[in-house]
């Protein structure tokens, strides 16, 4: 899940008796909703996912780790590009932000949809230059984050 690979999720903890279990608070921004996925870290299987009611009425979260599980699926996309001249050098350029809607996108949802590929061609086209081909696209969710690349 693409949540757990973009660590979108506040750690609660651990399993007292299993430490390779860990307790992971999430927003899903399709169900617009809270939930607890109990992972296994050792190999990375979701063991089972719950509603975060449970861990709330027994204390293990506040509203403010909700509040930020959430902000984490709202954070904005940082794009850029990569651009190839037929002379044989590359430079990467900003394409600028995209912030998400309330739901919340995730990175492959984000690409897929054609307001966004409108949005990132039309930027494109102001910044590429005679000879110029764009081989890969940039993504990184907030400001501080390392950029997925992208082949195209």
């Amino acid at each position: 899940m693409d949540i757990f690979t973009r660590e979108l999720y506040v750690l609660i903890g651990t399993e007292e008796d299993h430490p390779n279990v860990s307790h992971k608070l999430f927003f899903s921004g399709t169900d617009n909703k809270w939930f607890v996925a109990i992972q296994n870290d050792d190999d990375g299987s979701v063991i089972t996912i719950i509603p975060s009611a449970y861990y709330y009425q027994i204390g293990r979260i506040s509203q403010s780790l909700v509040d930020y599980a959430r902000r984490l699926v709202a954070l904005p996309f940082h794009f850029g590009a990569v651009l190839a001249h037929s002379a044989g050098n590359t430079r990467v350029v900003s394409l600028g932000t995209l912030g998400r809607p309330e739901n919340g996108w995730y990175v492959y949802e984000a690409l897929r949809r054609k307001e966004v590929g409108e949005i990132l061609a039309n930027r494109l086209l102001k910044i590429i230059e005679h000879g110029e081909v764009c081989t890969h696209l940039q993504v990184a969710i907030g400001p501080d984050e390392v950029p997925q690349e992208f082949a195209l």
